[in-house]
């Protein structure tokens, strides 16, 4: 009866320790799996480091996008004072890109003139419009950016300037 007994009880410490086994495989598999999940990115709250940068870059982008629309806006303002002759107080005009000494010179008539003042004066509203959101980013870049004024805008050396911002 003895022998029945061990043999009872090895069967029983053979079948704890298989126990035991497949427990600290168990184990060993969820510690794999937690750290799996400790290493996955978590989602981006308002303050993390790369919703931060994105932000920034984000901002980099319209920063740019709009100071090229500036500088478009800025060379057909120019291109349209020319064409009234601001710069040249008479009613002539002279052909734009063209040398002083072979620019034909082109009379403009009334309507033609009142049609090209028209569109400086919409110009000028969509580039004093460009100023006023140009002036409004720049001012929450960081670092923050210089302020522009219609006169440095309209000023011929802007057009060379725009590079440096």
């Amino acid at each position: 009866m003895l022998t029945t007994s061990t043999q009872h009880a090895g069967w029983h410490l053979q079948e704890a320790n298989e126990a035991v086994e497949n427990a600290c495989g168990m184990v060993m598999a969820l510690e794999g799996a937690i750290t799996n999940m400790l290493s996955l990115t978590l989602p981006w709250t308002a303050d993390s480091p790369h919703c931060l940068e994105a932000i920034a870059l984000h901002q980099q982008r319209d920063y740019h996008r709009l100071l090229d629309e500036l500088e478009h806006h800025a060379i057909s303002h120019q291109f349209e004072v020319e064409k009234m002759g601001l710069p040249r107080t008479g009613i002539l005009h002279a052909a734009p890109f063209a040398t002083l000494l072979t620019t034909p010179v082109i009379p403009i008539d009334y309507k033609a003139r009142q049609q090209i003042v028209s569109l400086v004066s919409r110009h000028g509203k969509t580039l004093q419009s460009m100023i006023n959101k140009y002036n409004t980013l720049a001012v929450s870049m960081n670092p923050p950016k210089p302020k522009l004024t219609w006169k440095e805008v309209t000023d011929l050396d802007f057009i060379s300037d725009i590079v440096m911002l």
